[in-house]
Order: C-alpha cells, then sequence, then structure tokens
C-alpha cells in the first residue's frame, strides 16, 4: 500500500469517517488562532523632511538648467563667432543667457555681420537652441519673435507664416538643425579635439 496514491486509499473510506471529517472542520477553524502580518510602522515625514526634499529637487532641477545654459551658451560662441564681431556676439550670448531664463525677453538687435547669413540657418540657429533650453516652455511665435528681434535684417518683410517652418531645409546650410538626443543637451556639431 506504500506506493498506491492517496486518492485509491480513500476510496474504501466509509461515510462514518466523512461525516466525523466535515463536522471537525468547522471546529478546527475557530480553534486555529488568526494569522497576523508583521506590523510594520507607518513612515512618519516631518515637514523638515518634506522641506529637504523638495529643496534637493529643486537644487537638482538647477544643476540640469545650469548645464542645459552652458551647453548653449557654448555652442552661440562657437556657431556664431563665423558671423558675428566679437562685440556683437557677446550681445548674442548675453541675449540667449537672458532667454534662457525668461521665454518673453525681447534681445538687442544685432544688424551687422562680418559673413552674410541667411534667415533659414538663423531659423535653424534658433530652433537648436530653444530644443535644449526647453522646447515646451519655447513655443514656435517665441521663437519667431526672439530671433526676428535680434537678426532684424536678415528677417525684414516676413511674417509668421513664412517663418513658422523654422526646421525648412537650406541649400547652404551652414546652421544645420541638430536635433537633440531623448531630451537631451548635446551638440553634434562639437568636433572631436585630438590631444597628442
Amino acid at each position: 500500500m506504500v506506493n498506491y496514491p492517496y486518492e485509491l486509499m480513500t476510496i474504501g473510506s466509509n461515510s462514518k469517517t466523512k461525516k466525523n471529517v466535515e463536522e471537525a472542520e468547522p471546529a478546527t477553524e475557530q480553534e486555529q488562532p488568526m494569522q497576523t502580518l508583521p506590523q510594520t510602522e507607518s513612515a512618519q515625514y516631518s515637514h523638515e523632511d518634506y522641506a529637504k526634499r523638495v529643496e534637493a529637487q529643486e537644487k537638482e532641477a538647477q544643476e540640469e538648467k545650469d548645464k542645459r545654459t552652458r551647453a548653449v551658451l557654448d555652442y552661440v560662441h562657437r556657431t556664431m563667432s563665423r558671423f558675428l564681431y566679437e562685440e556683437d556676439l557677446y550681445k548674442v550670448i548675453e541675449a540667449v543667457k537672458e532667454w534662457s531664463n525668461d521665454t518673453n525677453y525681447t534681445p538687442i538687435a544685432i544688424n551687422r555681420f562680418k559673413e552674410t547669413v541667411e534667415n533659414i540657418p538663423l531659423r535653424h540657429f534658433v530652433w537648436n537652441i530653444a530644443e535644449r533650453l526647453g522646447k515646451r516652455d519655447y513655443t514656435m511665435a517665441m521663437r519667431i519673435a526672439f530671433v526676428k528681434a535680434l537678426f532684424p535684417k536678415p528677417f525684414e518683410g516676413l511674417d509668421y507664416s513664412t517663418l513658422k517652418n523654422l526646421k525648412a531645409p537650406c541649400s547652404n546650410d551652414v546652421i544645420p538643425i541638430d536635433e537633440p538626443d531623448n531630451g537631451g543637451y548635446k551638440f553634434h556639431d562639437i568636433s572631436e579635439e585630438t590631444s597628442e
């Protein structure tokens, strides 16, 4: 009988045994002590804990914004030094810095270029910047207003409907569109410098 399954061994059970088992079950349930789950203390957070967490999040956000702004300002310096005189380049850098703090900032106009640049590359320039500063915060209208105020001569006579495609293709793409990677802020135009 050792080798027979349990079901085969219980086939021959009489009804008296089954009745005893059925009657015994409710009593067994009542007699068993209730199982208690281990008690975990609920976490207690103070105002100080909250304030520390908020401060840490704000510091992290500010550090991220500072990194984005530094990358953008470096891009402005590298890209526009080709087209602008030094004095005007620093005005553009300051204008972009102000724009990074205030999306409605109106820059001082730059009207002279040491090398001619058309409006489409300048549109690309502003698009590349705004994508890094926060594409949700910098609407198309804000971007257009900024670039038109910053460089009014190349945009004379052009209205919003003409300018709304900041990513318009250009035959002489001296400032190409630079799509950021997954919400990142690094630019792809940085040439790899090798130190020997």
